[in-house]
């Protein structure tokens, strides 16, 4: 349900994303991860920002496998080390990329417990690779579950809840409840949402779900806790920053329906078509404020995801065992102009397998480097949990 052999890598990390027993170098600078033939070379540039990266990652056709723990990202020499590392544990309550956004060719994870992740290209031109940043929550964000990450307006914004499900951790209701993070900060800050301010904490108001749906409205859940009446309400708005309108619990639940294949961008219509999948595919894009799940019926379990972005046109879809189709740059372009022409376009794509109860849950492209998001997991339980950074095959 739910190994690749990595060859040559020139593996030192330092700040958080050290790898155990290795040794911090103490310099300023970050230092590189290649998962390629060649030794990380060349003059760095300076940087575009106040932050500065906690490595720099040269994808190649090699994986560069990377677990998460409580020092943020940890290099493994495979994925076979993550094998029975970690305990089994509910999902709301474990450490793994819970979204992804993508801005340009940035892309941003939300990690439960932790806080947040962002790859950016690095001088890419000159080959440089791609930059690693981590913004810790620390321990405000260790007893909350993240339960959205969208844009609002240009920022990247987690919302943060304390999940009862399994465990009463007896913690506070999160408060600040929404998080962002930026370039010039290394941790995060916290983000008013005018429309969840409404339902304040102080009141004993935790919001645990948040989504944009198909019909443009955003629909979210208050939840009274501690308190006698433990009221729940069900709401929408227009805007993150209007009061929301009640709603019934029926028109809450198809919110959370997948949209048909056909709302989808043009160069990922035809993608998803050969593929077949029969449940529901979860897409990242730049051009999309959230992640946005699409199924031929109703839904069901994820079993495929996908990323698709306009400019640098570019397009892959992969199932939960990481094997589907990518179209070449050439071939977005040609969809856009005659979707109908565009068979011919697919190429076979296969991401490195992984070991067994193990599943890719995202995909994006930060230029030209694959991050592909993989976790542990056995019905609601999640064990170890990371990603994976590779280089797009050239067409």
């Amino acid at each position: 349900m739910r190994v690749f052999a990595a060859g040559l890598m020139c593996c030192v990390l330092m700040l958080s994303c050290a790898r155990s027993g290795g040794k911090n170098t103490g310099k300023d600078a970050p230092l590189p991860v290649d998962g390629s033939s060649e030794l990380f070379s060349g003059a760095r540039p300076a940087l575009q920002t106040a932050l500065q990266p906690a490595a720099v990652l040269k994808a190649g056709e090699y994986p560069l496998w990377f677990q998460l723990g409580a020092q943020g990202p940890a290099l493994l020499n495979s994925i076979d080390e993550a094998r029975y590392s970690r305990a089994l544990i509910p999902w709301p309550l474990a450490p793994h990329v819970r979204f992804i956004l993508a801005r340009d060719d940035d892309v941003f994870m939300a990690i439960n417990t932790d806080g947040f992740l962002a790859l950016s290209p690095w001088n890419e031109s000159a080959g440089e690779g791609t930059a690693l940043y981590r913004f810790s929550g620390g321990a405000l964000w260790q007893p909350y579950t993240v339960g959205a990450f969208v844009f609002y307006g240009d920022t990247p914004a987690a919302l943060l809840y304390r999940d009862d499900r399994f465990l009463d951790s007896g913690a506070p209701l999160p408060s600040p409840r929404a998080w962002a993070f930026s370039m010039e900060a290394a941790a995060p800050f916290a983000r008013d949402i005018p429309t969840l301010d409404f339902f304040p904490a102080h009141e004993g108001w935790d919001i645990d779900a948040l989504r944009l749906s198909a019909d443009g409205f955003w629909y979210y859940r208050a939840v009274k806790k501690d308190r006698p009446e433990n009221a729940i309400r069900f709401l929408r708005s227009r805007s993150l920053d209007a009061e929301g309108e009640s709603i019934g619990l029926g028109t809450f639940h198809n919110s959370a329906l997948p949209e048909s294949p056909a709302a989808a961008p043009l160069a990922l219509q035809a993608l998803l078509a050969a593929m077949k999948t029969p449940e529901t595919v979860m897409a990242v894009s730049p051009d999309f404020r959230a992640q946005r799940y699409f199924a031929a019926s109703t839904g069901g379990a994820v079993s495929a995801v996908a990323y698709c972005r306009a400019s640098p046109p570019a397009a892959l879809a992969v199932d939960i065992r990481g094997k589907g189709l990518r179209r070449p740059a050439a071939g977005v372009a040609a969809v856009a102009a005659a979707p109908d022409a565009a068979g011919e376009e697919f190429l076979p794509f296969e991401l490195p397998p992984l070991p067994e109860n193990f599943v890719y849950t995202g995909i994006a492209l930060s230029g030209q480097t694959i991050v592909a998001v993989w976790e542990e997991q056995e019905e609601y339980y999640t064990g170890a949990a990371g990603f994976m950074v590779l280089r797009i095959p050239a067409n």
